[in-house]
Order: structure tokens, then sequence, then C-alpha cells
């Protein structure tokens, strides 16, 4: 018996075995990565309703005093390089097209990483305003990236 062909197989049947028990069906990654990037959507349109208030210098926290009480999250965030109205919509839309990309799933490990940077430098940009639904996206942006199973194919070919 040829020693090369049993481990092959065995190879085979492991991974097969292996993605039916932990293994995450294409459907439902689709569905959570539509889930999330109306979830992003709905979260930008509800930060936008107060958007010069909150992330602009003429707001309640202008990036002087966010640099004075959180140095390091003030460096983190790419939206305090300018406390300017304008800059802070570009960065409220550019975060909503990368939002919709994932939730049409074009390019989605991209799409994925860049919302998943622009919420960090969005929450860092005011951290007085962080509840428990920003610790949430941030935990469901740490899973797997939403467009592939775990292990393999499922179901296997």
């Amino acid at each position: 018996m040829d020693t090369s062909a049993t481990g092959a197989s065995l190879r085979v049947r492991g991974r097969t075995a292996l993605a039916r028990r932990i293994g995450i069906d294409a459907r439902a990654l689709a569905a959570f990565r539509i889930c999330l990037g109306f979830l992003l959507l709905i979260d930008l349109l509800l930060r936008s309703r107060n958007l010069v208030v909150s992330y602009t210098n003429a707001g309640v926290l202008p990036r002087s005093v966010l640099e004075a009480q959180y140095p390091s999250m003030s460096q983190l965030s790419i939206h305090t390089l300018s406390g300017a109205v304008w800059f802070q919509v570009v960065q409220f839309i550019i975060a909503g097209l990368f939002a919709v990309s994932l939730l049409l799933g074009y390019r989605t490990r991209l799409s994925t990483v860049v919302s998943f940077v622009l919420l960090v430098s969005l929450q860092f940009r005011n951290p007085t305003l962080l509840n428990s639904g920003g610790s949430l996206l941030w935990r469901l942006g740490n899973l797997p990236p939403a467009g592939r199973t775990l292990v393999g194919r499922f179901p296997p070919r």
C-alpha cells in the first residue's frame, strides 16, 4: 500500500471532517457581512446628525483639548488631521462608501479593513461619545474576514 496516497487521503478526510465541524457556511457569512455593512451605515447616519458639535473644532471637543486629555487616541485618529467641517464630511462620506461596499460584497476584505479603521478613527476622535454599541462594533470587526469560510469550502465538493 502506498503510504503517500494514504497520507493524502487522511489529510483530505481530516480537512473535510474539520470543515463540517467548525466551518462557516458562506451564506451565513454573507448575511453577517450585509448586517455589518447596514449597521455601519446606520451608525454613520446617526452620528452625522451631530457632526459639527461632536467632531469638529467648533464643537465640544476641539483637537487641542483632545490632544491634551487623550494624547494616544488623538495620534491614532485620522479624523484629527483636521477640525474643519468639510474634512469631517469627507471622512463620513468615505466611511459610508466603504460601508455600502461591505453591504454589497464588493472587495469585501478591503471594505472590512477600511471600515474598521475608519470606525476606530471616528470613535477616537471623540472618546466621550463611546458606549457599549461602539465596543460591539469593535468586536464584530475583529471576527474572521466577512466573505470566506474558516476551513475550506462548506459544503465540500
